[in-house]
């Protein structure tokens, strides 16, 4: 198990003064990062021996979002690392152990260069990086519906409707010369209208990578209250799917 302390900044909170979805999105991606980074496999392990761990998914339930200036405790461990996949929790707790978030994520092992799944050397994870062997997330949804636009129409009532195009920026992009996958889910936020205050769930998949100026076809659908948005390329095949929902 990894753990890091930190207090809720600025930068991160809405207009309640309550840690934002975007500001925890960005938290639990940073606490990947840093456990990934201790163990030495960030970015220069990456540049070296041209492999990393890709982000396939992100099952996100915010239970008690803290105030500016609260001293929280991030802590993320695997609970299941099999061949090419793996499978982490990350959690959000007070300073009296209540859980204030949790995360489950999925992640797969690749070959930059070919961009295909890869065996994950035996032993790159030592045994204390491991804790509970289940996910703390656990409504059973692994899967994001899909999404289909019309042809022909611009919908409403309960049916998809198309959104504007938009454009992989350098903004969008990290250091894998990729869209970063936290960003994507801000863009959809942003596309889709979804307030930050009212998300306590965030889900997503990440099917395909998006490349520097690749153009994305966003559409999203209301169903009862759970916006669905789907980035999809010209001929309609998903890059990624998301799910935001008020609690």
């Amino acid at each position: 198990m990894f753990e890091q302390n930190c207090r809720i900044r600025f930068s991160e909170i809405d207009r309640t003064g309550h840690l934002s979805m975007e500001g925890l999105l960005r938290l639990f991606q940073d606490i990947g990062y840093a456990h990934a980074q201790e163990r030495k496999l960030g970015v220069d392990y990456t540049k070296e021996h041209h492999y990393t761990w890709y982000l396939l998914s992100w099952n996100i339930h915010a239970i008690s979002m803290p105030k500016l200036g609260e001293h929280v405790t991030m802590k993320t461990w695997f609970y299941k690392l099999q061949g090419t996949l793996a499978r982490k929790n990350v959690v959000m707790y007070d300073d009296f152990g209540r859980c204030l978030a949790a995360a489950d994520t999925m992640w797969v092992y690749i070959d930059v260069e070919t961009q295909k799944p890869a065996m994950a050397p035996a032993g790159q994870w030592p045994r204390e990086d491991f804790g509970e062997r289940s996910s703390l997330v656990t409504d059973g949804a692994r899967r994001i519906p899909l999404i289909t636009v019309p042809d022909g129409e611009n919908a409403a009532g309960g049916e998809a409707i198309a959104l504007p195009r938009q454009q992989v920026t350098p903004y969008l992009l990290d250091p894998n010369h990729h869209a970063n996958n936290t960003k994507l889910v801000e863009l959809a936020m942003h596309v889709s209208g979804v307030s930050n205050r009212s998300c306590q769930v965030l889900k997503a998949e990440f099917k395909r990578q998006l490349l520097p100026d690749t153009v994305i076809y966003p559409c999203m659908e209301d169903r009862n209250g759970e916006i669905l948005v789907a980035f999809k390329d010209e001929q309609q095949q998903d890059y990624a799917a998301f799910v935001f929902q008020a609690e």
